[in-house]
């Protein structure tokens, strides 16, 4: 019934529509607020679920901060209400085939051309590209036909709370916040798609932090790409992004450019680090920035799209082909799940390792930290590995040598429990030689006297980590991997936080 919706509102011509099902409540509260309230949809969008019937969802209550949309996750699920503009439909309508009979005039059945595609919300919000669920629940559900006419369902447990025109008006945050974010460009669709998803995350970052700016380095491998990127990223907000272009088909340190850029951070009260392929569109932002405890260095959960749909999550969660699912330190499809505690109640957790997808650093730490750390050494090569081994150590001698070390002190580094939307691109490839160069890359701190002490608690909390988990692997017949590896890390934090309570 979706898909012959969406294919009727396609072949009308109509640029969007919005898909209600028989059974939701069109509420008052959403004919007032709705207009406004869709101006904060990232730009990008091509479906918005107005509704999610997931009650660790709506109970965060992520509107309160200001985040009204998330990206949608297999989490989020509900089909009862969603508004879908004419490239959802079209991108829907591409990836299925209805077998239709002439003699009958009706549609038998629909085929999907991806194969872990389970359920209609799937199907939707999935095929449809860039979607994104709304933070609060805005349509109710009526109760089945056998209860009294027009008594309705439990909400969903959705806020109380109802966003209205005087919270739409206060959202700009004083923070002012420096971007550096590397970019590696092989071909004109990959500078199509880098263009809309860094002029979405611009846009969505500077609603809420206005003194905020993007310093951007893009690499193309070949010079004839060169129009098609000056063509392409005009469409980007010029006043708030910086470009440097260079064409190159090697393989480069990121941290070069971070290095060249180190003079821009007096004017930033904080440096964002992040990968091209990590969204910030949909990302909870004012969450993640009133909930990182005030900390040198603070980072959240990772979400890889490829684990969104329910078949793709219990083979990570937990079923025989788990022993092959390689584990990392902050994914959120094991670690940060609705039925986890703090998913609902985010916090920001103390750790002593954090890796450089997407870190936040305070800008006084990070010109002290990177001045030592990128040596000349280290920036003649061209693998970027290694500092996300010792920037934690080296948050805690920060800290020392500041007299920062009290109980009301900032945490060195803190692990908040939200997540990130991976998109995996996966532009550099990681081969053999990459990996020998990286090896090497480390070699550089292992063997300096300062970067050293502070590679070896960091370091070893990963190491322990891997170990562990290929523990957990061998020990799956009784107990899901998951389970197994959440222990071990609870466990972690409250070492560390008994550890830290001990040195102060």
């Amino acid at each position: 019934s979706h898909l012959k919706a969406i294919q009727q509102a396609f072949s009308n011509g109509l640029v969007t529509a919005l898909i209600v099902e028989e059974d939701a409540v069109l509420t008052r509260s959403f004919l007032e607020n709705w207009k406004n309230y869709l101006q904060f949809a990232p730009v990008d969008w091509t479906v918005l679920q107005w509704t999610t019937n997931n009650p660790a969802v709506n109970k965060k209550e992520s509107h309160r901060s200001n985040d009204y949309w998330l990206s949608w996750s297999g989490h989020h699920s509900s089909t009862i209400a969603y508004t879908i503009n004419r490239e959802g439909m079209r991108r829907i309508l591409r990836r299925t085939s209805n077998i239709f009979t002439k003699k009958e005039n009706r549609s038998i059945h629909w085929r999907f051309d991806e194969s872990n595609l389970l359920i209609a919300d799937e199907i939707i919000y999935m095929a449809a590209g860039n979607a994104y669920t709304s933070s609060y629940g805005w349509f109710l559900l009526r109760k089945p036909r056998n209860f009294s006419l027009g008594e309705l369902s439990a909400k969903f447990d959705q806020s109380e709370h109802v966003p209205g025109i005087e919270q739409f008006q206060n959202v700009e945050r004083p923070e002012s916040i420096a971007i550096i974010q590397n970019v590696r460009l092989r071909n004109t669709q990959e500078i199509q798609e880098e263009a809309r998803r860094l002029n979405a995350d611009v846009r969505a970052l500077t609603r809420f932090n206005p003194h905020s700016y993007w310093f951007v380095k893009i690499v193309l491998i070949r010079s004839d790409l060169l129009p098609m990127f000056h063509q392409t990223f005009l469409q980007c907000p010029n006043d708030n992004v910086q470009f440097e272009v260079e064409v190159s088909k090697n393989l480069f340190n990121k941290f070069i450019f971070v290095h060249k850029k180190l003079h821009v951070l007096t004017r930033f009260d904080n440096l964002l680090l992040k990968d091209n392929d990590i969204r910030l569109a949909g990302f909870e932002w004012n969450t993640f920035l009133n909930t990182k405890n005030d900390s040198l260095i603070s980072a959240p959960y990772r979400v890889d799209t490829e684990g969104l749909t329910c078949r793709q999550r219990e083979k990570i969660r937990g079923s025989k082909n788990s022993t092959n699912y390689t584990v990392e330190l902050q994914d959120g499809r094991l670690f940060n799940t609705p039925l986890d505690k703090d998913f609902q109640n985010v916090r920001g957790n103390p750790v002593m390792a954090l890796e450089m997808f997407m870190v936040l650093m305070k800008s006084d730490f990070a010109l002290w930290f990177f001045k030592r750390a990128l040596t000349r050494e280290f920036l003649s090569q061209n693998v970027s590995w290694g500092p996300d081994l010792i920037w934690c150590g080296a948050a805690h001698d920060f800290l020392k040598n500041t007299n920062k070390s009290s109980e009301k002190a900032p945490l060195p580094c803190s692990l908040v429990t939200v997540n990130v939307i991976h998109l995996n691109t996966k532009q550099i490839q990681k081969s053999k030689n990459f990996v020998l160069g990286g090896v090497k890359a480390l070699e550089i701190f292992k063997k300096d006297s300062l970067t050293k002490n502070w590679i070896k608690e960091n370091s070893s909390s990963r190491y322990y980590y891997h170990a562990l988990s290929d523990w957990c692997k061998r020990k799956t017949k009784k107990k899901r991997i998951a389970d197994c590896l959440k222990e071990f890390q609870l466990r972690k934090i409250e070492k560390y936080s008994l550890s830290r309570q001990r040195n102060l």
